[in-house]
């Protein structure tokens, strides 16, 4: 959950961005069936997304979308040996689902503290999970990890962005089907990016 309502909007507003560029790419490609599964799985993950952004997600069990979306990455792991082409955009959507598994199971898929961290912490009047650093003992690479994931979907976005520009510079014939796929994987690294900035 995003306690800044201002930010909870602009991720929310990324994430539908990201679908509805989705949906459009998917039209474009219907006559595909692993790009209709692969648009199909980022729309899915743009309303998980969303969902984890407001209050009432964060009362949502974990442990499901956490093992979808770990099933989802290794289909995307699949789909990077078999094609003969896009390689790097399937690892990256590997990556990518991997990234939203990791963030349910720090969010409660999975269990990250310490009993003697958990009673500390419940010693502690007032004090949550969120708002007291270090509460794990044995898991301490959990916050490492965390600002990994901020920065390459910072770096993704930043790619993206890049892809984007170029392609309506080029001004090919299907820049405009190219581009609604390239503005999925903006919004989406932009929104992850700051998904995971608010956990650190």
């Amino acid at each position: 959950m995003i306690y800044d309502v201002t930010l909870r909007w602009v991720v929310t507003a990324l994430f539908v961005l990201s679908a509805a560029a989705c949906v459009r790419a998917m039209v474009v490609d219907r006559q595909l069936v692993s790009n209709v599964v692969s648009h199909t799985v980022h729309i899915i993950m743009a309303i998980a997304m969303v969902v984890m952004a407001w209050p009432r997600g964060a009362d949502l069990p974990a442990r499901a979308p956490m093992i979808f979306f770990l099933a989802v990455s290794l289909w995307f792991a699949v789909e990077t040996v078999r094609s003969g082409s896009h390689r790097v955009v399937r690892a990256y959507n590997m990556m990518l689902m991997l990234a939203t598994s990791w963030m349910y199971a720090a969010m409660g898929g999975l269990n990250l503290v310490t009993s003697s961290a958990s009673d500390s912490m419940a010693a502690m009047p007032g004090m949550t999970m969120s708002q007291t650093p270090d509460v794990s003992e044995s898991m301490n690479w959990v916050g490492p990890l965390n600002w990994v994931c901020t920065i390459g979907f910072v770096v993704a976005a930043m790619f993206w962005l890049y892809r984007v520009i170029a392609a309506r510079i080029e001004a090919v014939a299907d820049t405009a089907h190219q581009t609604a796929g390239l503005l999925c994987q903006l919004a989406m690294a932009a929104g992850m990016a700051i998904m995971f900035g608010v956990m650190l």
